[in-house]
């Protein structure tokens, strides 16, 4: 039985002129390269490295995770105080 194969296709793109801006993302269509040389010292940061402290206090993911992290012990502290733990000592 002969075996059978399937015709091949080679995709090939244009060549295209270096000054056309094919081949690059739109973002950096009319932008020069980013090198170790050239690149700006803000160019990495993120949103919350740009904001300033004030901002970053104020800022709802911050809050929350400052809450969640804070609860558990608030709770077991008012736990303490207030003798909750103490129902569940040993002996009559």
């Amino acid at each position: 039985m002969p075996a059978r194969h399937l015709p091949t296709v080679v995709f090939q793109e244009p060549p295209s002129s270096p000054g056309s801006g094919e081949g690059k993302p739109k973002e950096m269509i009319g932008r020069e390269q980013i090198t170790r040389e050239n690149d700006p010292d803000d160019f990495y940061l993120t949103r919350v490295d740009q904001m300033s402290d004030k901002d970053r206090a104020r800022d709802p993911g911050i809050i929350g995770v400052a809450v969640l992290i804070a609860a558990p012990f608030i709770f077991v502290l008012w736990g303490l105080a207030s003798g909750f733990f103490l129902q569940f000592g040993s002996g009559p």
